[in-house]
Order: structure tokens, then sequence, then C-alpha cells
């Protein structure tokens, strides 16, 4: 009888638990998403690509000239 009324109780302390450490998990996966948001906005800068495509010679495309 005293097994039907503590599992319960039992069970959900360890959801409660599971719940918290989830809530962290999601803290941190959300700080590190925008950490990586920040390093994707400098490395598509349009500086950033400006720099890396003079260092290739490449050159702008002529505006109404096809590559094809």
């Amino acid at each position: 009888m005293l097994t039907s009324v503590l599992v319960p109780s039992v069970a959900s302390t360890l959801a409660g638990y599971k719940l918290e450490a989830l809530r962290v998990e999601e803290r941190q996966l959300l700080d590190e998403k925008r950490t990586l948001e920040v390093v994707e906005a400098g490395l598509l800068s349009p500086q950033r690509l400006e720099t890396l495509a003079q260092g290739q010679n490449l050159i702008a495309p002529v505006p109404g000239r096809s590559c094809g």
C-alpha cells in the first residue's frame, strides 16, 4: 500500500528534475545559437567577402551581362 503512494511522488519529483535539466540545456543551446549567429554575420559581411574576393583577384560582374 505504501508503494502505491510513494511511486507517483518519486516519479513526479524525477520528472521535475528532468524538466529543469531540459530548461538549463535549452538556455545553453539558445546562447550558443546567438553566438553562432554573430559569428555567421561576421563571416558573411560584405566587407569580409570583398576582401576575400580581392585576395583571389575576382572582379565584380558587369551589370546586364550573362555568365552563360
